[in-house]
């Protein structure tokens, strides 16, 4: 259930990505647009001192210089998000992989194990000792888990203020 839960994460993200994929226009537009009563307010000081045009074109020029420094910051930060859900995604992958890899032979290695220790008849059935054996099996991977947790809370974190944010 967890890996179905995590693996749809995975496809809601990717896609999202996709679909919204920004580029440094995005984040310029977004700036100017946060900036645009500063921009009004320096058109309107050069209609009113037409003769100051050397002022307008300074202060247009730092508020321009303002504007492209926090658009570039925006999108460097966005983009170590998306390096970051790539580096989780893979990371869950390998685990989930390598736990999954591990269960058949776990199951199979207790049944086999089980059955050599005279776990078949009355009280010593192979059900038990299978339940022991699994047991073991979800004790020495609880940090495996722990870590899967973690990540997916990451991932989930970043697909409700990054991936699913429109602006």
């Amino acid at each position: 259930e967890k890996m179905l839960f995590y693996y749809d994460l995975q496809k809601r993200a990717l896609e999202s990505y996709v679909i919204e994929s920004r580029g440094s226009g995005h984040y310029l537009s977004q700036v100017v647009g946060y900036l645009s009563g500063y921009y009004s307010t320096i058109a309107a000081t050069s209609s009113d001192n037409p003769g100051e045009v050397h002022c307008s074109t300074a202060a247009y020029s730092a508020l321009s210089a303002v504007a492209n420094t926090g658009s570039s910051a925006a999108l460097a930060c966005d983009q170590n998000i998306v390096e970051d859900t790539k580096y989780r995604l893979s990371k869950v992958n390998d685990e989930f992989a390598a736990v999954n890899s591990l269960l058949p032979v776990t199951g199979n290695v207790a049944i086999l194990s089980c059955f050599t220790e005279g776990y078949i008849f009355a009280e010593k059935t192979i059900l038990n000792c299978f339940k022991v054996a699994s047991s073991n099996f979800s004790v020495n991977y609880k940090d495996v888990y722990d870590s899967v947790v973690k990540d997916v809370a990451t991932l989930l974190g970043y697909e409700s203020s990054f991936f699913g944010n429109n602006s």
